[in-house]
């Protein structure tokens, strides 16, 4: 299955999140910090495939839920600080790559469902 455009992107983004939020971990950064830092490279990542702005803080909200849950699952936190923490993470990653609190709160809820799903699975 070849992957689209937008898929790889998103893929690209994903990884370049991650690689950033391991660093910052490994550096001791607070769990804010990191998450931030996997929000800002997901996005410059999807940027420079040729996203668009709400794509790029999509990519950067879940980059950083993402790396905001996996911090608190192994900080052992409950499942639903482990949301709390994905949503809040991924809604400062979609403000600060320029959109609208309105739709940076909708991928906060989905980051925030997502850490969920995953804790519950």
């Amino acid at each position: 299955a070849k992957m689209t455009p937008l898929q790889a992107a998103e893929a690209g983004a994903g990884a370049a999140g991650k690689a950033a939020a391991d660093a910052a971990a490994a550096a001791g950064k607070a769990s804010g910090e990191v998450a931030a830092a996997a929000g800002e490279a997901a996005c410059k990542s999807a940027q420079a495939a040729g996203m668009n702005t709400p794509k790029c803080a999509e990519a950067a909200a879940a980059a950083a839920g993402k790396a905001a849950a996996e911090l608190a699952t192994n900080a052992g936190e409950l499942p639903e600080e482990i949301a709390a923490a994905a949503g809040e993470a991924a809604q400062r990653a979609a403000e600060a790559a320029g959109i609208s609190p309105q739709r940076a709160g909708q991928e906060a809820a989905k980051a925030a469902g997502e850490a969920a799903a995953e804790e519950a699975a």
